[in-house]
């Protein structure tokens, strides 16, 4: 009966053009993913280097454009978590600012006065933004399952779209390594997001093994999250990043494939690399 329900909700939802969710922040992605909803899993991976982290800033950029251009009184402001297990927020935030003025985060550690003119309009509109839109965007440094959950729970604006970037970096009570931990919070993230009526997006690093060597994923039937089933499992939505190496550099070029859907939709896009990793559709 439940199911019945949701069927016609989304009938009905179709015939009057009432958005649901929201953008993940790339036309051609709403196209063959769908929109984020509430208690939806949404696994994004790649291999070292590929950009992950960059994507998911560009994915905040893109839904944070579709919310301030809305018109619709229906559509429900997103307010976005971002739960990082590897920098402070201050840190991920100065980022983005970078990204957005169009300069590698890495570049700008080596010399940050040489990019502090660059910067300074970037980094007063991010504030600027920020201090209009306080509970669009929250950031916090993470290194436990039992954080996220925690913080979930007592956070006082609370989110409705929670990024976990990067999953596999997260540590479970009682358990010792990665092998241990993956099933366990595989097992967990969709109740995570049931529990907490939020689009939960976990950010993960596949295992190399998974991938033959030279093979490019659009040419095979390539499972690049099978050191992960269950998160797999879990994820109503799977998108993997890729990149080719090119006489020992990364290419410009992101492809980007949804390898799961919850309609069955998969396919692949590509999209131009820019300078700070901010990404150009390619037409």
């Amino acid at each position: 009966m439940n199911n019945e329900k949701e069927i016609q909700s989304k009938i009905d939802d179709a015939l009057l053009r009432k958005r649901k969710g929201w953008t993940f922040g790339f036309d051609k992605l709403d196209d063959l993913a769908g929109r984020m909803e509430k208690g939806q899993v949404i696994t994004l991976g790649g291999m070292t280097g590929t950009g992950k982290s960059y994507f998911v800033l560009n994915m905040i950029d893109g839904i944070r454009t579709e919310w301030v251009e809305n018109t619709d009184e229906e559509f429900e402001p997103p307010k976005i978590a971002v739960f990082t297990t590897e920098m402070e927020g201050v840190s991920y935030e100065l980022r983005h600012i970078c990204m957005n003025a169009g300069v590698y985060w890495n570049t700008y550690k080596k010399n940050p006065e040489l990019y502090y003119d660059r910067l300074q309009k970037a980094k007063d509109d991010y504030y600027a933004n920020k201090f209009v839109e306080p509970n669009f965007l929250q950031i916090f440094q993470v290194g436990a399952l039992e954080e996220v959950e925690k913080i979930l729970k007592e956070v006082e604006i609370k989110p409705n779209i929670v990024i976990i970037d990067h999953v596999q970096n997260l540590t479970v009570k009682d358990k010792a390594d990665n092998k241990d931990t993956m099933p366990v919070i595989g097992n967990r993230v969709r109740d995570i997001a049931k529990r907490f009526e939020v689009a939960l997006i976990c950010v993960s690093q596949i295992n190399l093994s998974v991938l033959a060597k030279d093979s490019h994923p659009k040419k095979g039937n390539v499972q690049p999250f099978s050191w992960g089933k269950e998160l797999l499992q879990s994820s109503h939505v799977a998108i993997f990043l890729w990149r080719n190496i090119i006489e020992g550099n990364l290419d410009s070029n992101l492809s980007i494939g949804v390898i799961k859907a919850r309609e069955g939709n998969k396919g692949w896009f590509d999209m131009f690399v820019g300078d700070g990793f901010k990404l150009v559709k390619i037409s």
